[in-house]
């Protein structure tokens, strides 16, 4: 069960200074694995965020959903 005041925080109220940028990446990007495409696209961005190393984001459509599962992970970024 998700805590709703950590939903309810605005990670940019207590730290003004905190970085996170998004680019275009100028190229198409493929993520294979076991010799097996999963995404393909020219439509795929690269996410910077303060402390973190890069994170490729894809859109929906560019991804191979039969590479893909549910799982019970979640995440939260206040961010």
């Amino acid at each position: 069960m998700e805590n709703k005041n950590q939903l309810d925080t605005n990670g940019w109220q207590f730290n003004a200074g905190y970085v996170i940028d998004y680019d275009l990446v100028p190229a198409e990007v493929r993520v294979e694995f076991g010799g097996e495409t999963i995404a393909l696209s020219s439509k795929t961005r690269v996410m910077y965020e303060l402390g973190h190393a890069p994170i490729y984001y894809f859109p929906c459509s560019d991804v191979d959903p039969s590479f893909l599962g549910l799982t019970d992970h979640t995440t939260y970024c206040p961010y």
